[in-house]
């Protein structure tokens, strides 16, 4: 082929290759449309850290929140985990578009420091619910102890 004679030949994929690809998920627009936001995690064997991606695409820029992991599961052998005390699902606009709701869980360095220390279930870090100022692209609170959430309603709308 074209390619092997320049030296150019395709090697195949493996399993390995596989691991170094990330999974884009959650994928929101806001809703004047200038914003996007997702959930980028890492492939492999998923005890790396994810990031939620904030994208404005008038300019194309990009911010990017530190998600934390979801720890594997416990293996059956020994005592369950506690729950991660976070809140879960996809990135969450405001209805007028200023505000994105991101759940966030611990960092995968947090509960390794926690664990080594041989923290109490209750001492473990906890996940939070980030509000996101998307004009500003920054995190302007941290909500502890929520378990769910859903935005509704018009203008700045209601966190339920």
């Amino acid at each position: 082929t074209q390619h092997s004679a320049l030296g150019t030949e395709k090697k195949p994929l493996t399993h390995a290759d596989s691991d170094i690809w990330n999974t884009a998920t959650g994928v929101t627009l806001s809703p004047d449309g200038t914003h996007l936001a997702y959930v980028l995690r890492p492939g492999g064997d998923g005890d790396q850290d994810g990031a939620v991606v904030l994208k404005n695409v008038v300019t194309g820029a990009e911010t990017r929140f530190p998600t934390g992991t979801r720890q594997p599961p416990t293996p059956p052998a020994e005592p369950p985990a506690p729950p991660p005390g976070a809140p879960s699902g996809p990135p969450t606009f405001s209805p007028d578009s200023k505000r994105l709701f991101v759940p966030l869980l611990p960092s995968k360095a947090e509960t390794e420091k926690a664990k080594a220390a041989k923290a109490k279930p209750e001492e473990l870090p906890t996940g939070a619910l980030a509000v996101i100022d998307v004009g500003e692209a920054k995190i302007v609170e941290r909500i502890t102890k929520v378990k769910s959430f859903a935005v509704t309603g018009s203008g700045a709308g209601f966190l339920l």
